[in-house]
């Protein structure tokens, strides 16, 4: 594995931030659905993942917020080491968003899941996608 991240030694820096959480806490009055970073809980991941899991749930919800609860719920996911609903969160976050740069933001979160769990071929594949589009 650290062969494979030394060859995509550019995007280690995106591997920190998809597996650190931002130092916002989790508050039960603040989960709203209109906003994904409500979800967030630096110390409880399983608590984020339910939040988002009940906002994704929410009826009507606006394409991109859904995205954003998705992107937010596989990073939560990251967290925990469980690597095949983080790229299942991931790729359909992607397939959701219409801005290139976001969604080729999200496909660098799936990538680093892919490696993780083990997936090197299909990581490689993916990296190789984003460094065609940028």
């Amino acid at each position: 594995m650290h062969a494979f991240l030394r060859l995509t030694a550019p995007s280690c820096v995106l591997a920190a931030l998809v597996i650190a959480a931002p130092s916002q806490g989790f508050s039960q009055g603040a989960a709203k659905p209109a906003d994904p970073k409500s979800c967030v809980a630096s110390a409880q991941p399983d608590e984020a993942i339910e939040a988002c899991s009940a906002a994704l749930g929410a009826p009507d919800l606006d394409r991109k917020v859904r995205a954003g609860f998705l992107r937010t719920r596989g990073q939560m996911h990251m967290q925990k080491f469980q690597y095949d609903p983080a790229v299942q969160d991931f790729s359909a976050s992607a397939e959701s968003f219409d801005d290139p740069e976001q969604k080729y933001s999200v496909l660098a979160n799936r990538g680093f899941a892919l490696a993780f769990g083990g997936r090197y071929d299909d990581a490689k594949k993916q990296f190789n996608e984003i460094i065609q589009y940028r």
